[in-house]
Order: C-alpha cells, then sequence, then structure tokens
C-alpha cells in the first residue's frame, strides 16, 4: 500500500516530502550495505576498557569466509576459567560484538568467564544459514581451543541477546543434539527477531513503514530457519543438556 500525504496525520504533513525522499534512500539495498559496511567499520576493534581484549580470524566449516572473533578476558584471573560464546543482536541484519561492549562487561564482572564473541554473518548479504552456521563453527573451536585460552573444557555457556538469543537456543540444541559440544549452560536473553521501532523517527513511521518490509523479509527469513534449526533439534524442557539459568553469579559459583 502507498501511502499518500492526506493518510498522515495533519500535524505531519509538513514533512511528508522531506520523508518520502529519506525514505526512499533508507531502506534500498545499496543503502543498508553502506549503513551496515560503515557502522561496523566504526564499532570493529573497539576494546572495552578494564578488559583484555583480542580478535582473531578463525576458519569457516561451511566454506564461508574466515570469522572474525572478539576474545575478552578479565585482566586478573586465576585458574581456568569458564567460556561463554556469546551472540549479539540486531535483527540478523546489522550489529557487532563490539556494539555489545556493556553487556559482555556485565558478564565478566558478576562472574570471571572468558568471552568468545563471533562478528556472525549478516541476512542482508549473506542470508541463512550463513549466521548459524558461523556461530556454531564458533562454537567447535572453542571445544577445540579452550585449554590454550586459559579456559574450562569440560562444559561452555551460550548466550545471546535478541537475534543473538534465537542463534544460541538453536547452537545450544543443535550442540546438545549432535553431542559435538557439551553445553553447561545457555542465557538467550529475548531471543527472536524482535519488532522493527521507529521511536527516533517517529514523524516518519507512515512514509517509511512500507519499506520496512524488505528489511522484515530478510529478517523474517533468518528468524525462520534459526527457528526450525532449534525446532529440528529440540528435546523435552528437562533436557539438562539444553537448559536455562536466570542467576548467572550463582551457577557459575557451581560451574
Amino acid at each position: 500500500m502507498k501511502v499518500t500525504r492526506d493518510m498522515v496525520d495533519k500535524d505531519l504533513r509538513g514533512s511528508y516530502a522531506v520523508g518520502r525522499i529519506i525514505a526512499s534512500f533508507f531502506h534500498t539495498r545499496w543503502f543498508s550495505l553502506l549503513v551496515f559496511r560503515l557502522s561496523g567499520a566504526v564499532l570493529r576493534g573497539k576494546p572495552i576498557r578494564g578488559l583484555v581484549c583480542q580478535e582473531r580470524h578463525i576458519p569457516s566449516r561451511s566454506g564461508g569466509s574466515p570469522i572474525r572473533v572478539r576474545i575478552y578476558r578479565p585482566t586478573a584471573a586465576v585458574g581456568p576459567l569458564p567460556v561463554m560464546l556469546y551472540l549479539h543482536g540486531g535483527g540478523y541484519l546489522r550489529g557487532v560484538p563490539e556494539q555489545f561492549g556493556s553487556s559482555i562487561k556485565d558478564f565478566i564482572e558478576t562472574a570471571p568467564c572468558i568471552i568468545v564473541a563471533p562478528d556472525y554473518r549478516k541476512a542482508v548479504e549473506s542470508p541463512y544459514p550463513a549466521a548459524f552456521n558461523d556461530c556454531y563453527d564458533t562454537l567447535l573451536w572453542i571445544r577445540d581451543n579452550a585449554a590454550s585460552l586459559g579456559g574450562r573444557t569440560d562444559g561452555f555457556i551460550v548466550s545471546g541477546h535478541s537475534a543473538g538469543g534465537g542463534l544460541a537456543a538453536a547452537v545450544s540444541l543443535r550442540a546438545a543434539d549432535t553431542g559435538d559440544a557439551k553445553i553447561a549452560f545457555q542465557i538467550p536473553s529475548g531471543p527472536g527477531h524482535g519488532s522493527w521501532r521507529t521511536r527516533w523517527f517517529g514523524w516518519l513511521e507512515p512514509v517509511m513503514q512500507p519499506r520496512f518490509a524488505m528489511g522484515m523479509a530478510m529478517t523474517g527469513v533468518c528468524f525462520m530457519g534459526v527457528l526450525h534449526e532449534a525446532k529440528r533439534n529440540v528435546r523435552t524442557s528437562t533436557d539438562e543438556r539444553a537448559s536455562m539459568v536466570g542467576n548467572l553469579a550463582n551457577v557459575m559459583g557451581k560451574f
């Protein structure tokens, strides 16, 4: 449906023309890719103050490009530490691990651990199952390299926010199904594809909403793929291999 000026609230009609111009660029494929790449370029490599931060490129097992991963650890910790696979949010379309630095720091300050966060491929460039494959390949890399990272090898944590929460659930269930890696517990925070919000551009919403369909389509395809992966591997909620916990500090103390 095409949104006309008459369909816009009269208090917002003065901005209608400007909104149409901005909207015509904002959700074209080339502009989406430009914003995606520029925002990533600004944030990539940004350290988190108070943590030891490293970057590596690990091989893809599914024929993709090497996967950029960020590795975070406390500055001072004794003994092998639990290792967490952290999967960032962004609707499967955007985002990099560095964008969620405050969450990563909160995890480590709550209970010292090593966090490995992949910059998995996004649906705007590589559709499902690219993101899932990158995340699962990172889990297998953690399994094979935990000792050299200074981490424990008897079980791993999988966590993620929003889209990363959905990926965390799918990765955990695949690992439980195949036995490829032992998952101590998972923390999928707000899993799913979420919803597009335009609170920063509320005056543009009537004009831009139809163009969100393109982004929603790419998000939806990836989300449905991840959901299918989770359902295909799902076990009962009592399966200890894919358990969910709510208190990180208590569980990490027992881990």
